[in-house]
């Protein structure tokens, strides 16, 4: 028999994207999945959309949380898969074979001990209307390179590693993976193609800069001081270019800074060419 996945999303006034996360959800092909949705009382009709979904959503809770970690781990624990795949209110699943796909590579593996796999994953920029694939590796010593929200893990991956550190408002999931390999959990990528799209903007985006203080403080922590350093120096530098490109959007007006991200892209993250425009992430 297929293992159940449990699809855990979190939300806090999505209203405006959440449909879309719970579409891509429901319209998977994988025969055995339960979906858990935890919304920290939302404001702005999240709840009301979700509860139009109906029993096909197999568990949803509304109420007051501690912030984005203690909602995902609320959500873990209310679900009951062998398999837990966290999506955010405001990311979806690239297609309907998604979920199918990383079981399919977690149970090829052959692998007994627990187990993270993962996949590259599509980057949606809403300011460019377009999309990049993004590279994601285990190699954590250079920053958090792969995104939850296109990996699959075990639950007994949980069990081995624990909770998040809820001291982590921004970077608990990086802390979460660097604690999974000193744990020995194992690491598997998927080689084809990306299983969720990640939309530019969200809450690391707006917090961007104490976001990489809290991984600076992992990367010091786990992998020492030229990491470290490093890992600051590039970061630095990105701040840098935000701190232009946000004046300039001040002096200029908001088509100036698309341009420069645009330019960005393709110079300095070598982005040559743009995946085709999701329109349903373009609405």
């Amino acid at each position: 028999m297929l293992p159940l996945v449990s699809v855990v999303t979190v939300a806090k006034n999505a209203g405006a994207t959440i449909a879309e996360t719970i579409e891509s959800v429901l319209s998977q092909d994988y025969p055995r999945l339960e979906y858990v949705v935890v919304d920290g009382a939302s404001t702005d009709g999240t709840a009301d959309i979700v509860k139009r979904y109906g029993d096909r959503i197999a568990v949803f809770v509304s109420e007051p949380d501690s912030g984005m970690y203690f909602a995902m781990q609320k959500g873990i624990g209310l679900s009951t898969g062998s398999l837990v795949w966290l999506l955010n209110a405001d990311d979806r699943f690239s297609d309907a074979h998604s979920v199918a796909s990383l079981v399919e590579a977690r149970l090829s593996s052959g692998i007994n001990g627990p187990v993270i796999c993962y996949s590259n994953y599509r980057k949606y920029y809403p300011q460019l209307r377009r999309s990049v694939t993004v590279l994601s590796t285990e190699d954590l010593h250079t920053g958090m390179r792969f995104w939850h929200q296109a990996s699959i893990a075990d639950r007994s991956a949980y069990d081995r590693v624990g909770g998040f550190d809820l001291g982590f408002r921004l970077a608990a999931d990086f802390d979460w993976a660097v604690r999974a390999k000193k744990a020995g959990v194992r690491f598997i990528k998927f080689a084809g193609p990306p299983t969720a799209i990640f939309r530019h903007g969200g809450m690391s985006e707006r917090h961007y800069r104490l976001s990489h203080i809290e991984s600076e403080r992992i990367i010091r922590r786990e992998y020492g001081w030229l990491s470290y350093a490093r890992y600051a120096a590039k970061q630095r530098c990105k701040f840098f270019l935000r701190s232009i490109s946000a004046s300039l959007e001040s002096l200029c007006g908001r088509r100036l800074p698309g341009v420069l991200q645009n330019a960005y892209l393709r110079i300095f993250r070598k982005q040559r060419e743009f995946d085709p425009v999701d329109q349903r992430m373009s609405r």
